[in-house]
């Protein structure tokens, strides 16, 4: 455990990513500025991680229906 918060940040998720093998990400900017600007590095790099959801109703649905093993 003590290796997780030595590590940089990405590493970081993706020690969480291999902990919980059922795990989304919810993101609370909207999808359509997902690929903007310097965030839009940041949230690429975090999608190639975990299955990534905007934060509305329509993405929560969407990440619990990945949660109970749907797409």
């Amino acid at each position: 455990r003590r290796v997780l918060f030595r590590s940089p940040s990405i590493e970081r998720l993706r020690a969480l990513r291999n902990r919980f093998a059922h795990s989304v990400w919810l993101n609370p900017v909207p999808a359509d500025r997902w690929d903007n600007g310097f965030s839009g590095s940041t949230l690429r790099a975090i999608a190639n991680i975990f299955p990534m959801y905007d934060l509305t109703l329509e993405g929560l649905k969407k990440a619990v229906s990945r949660l109970n093993g749907g797409s």
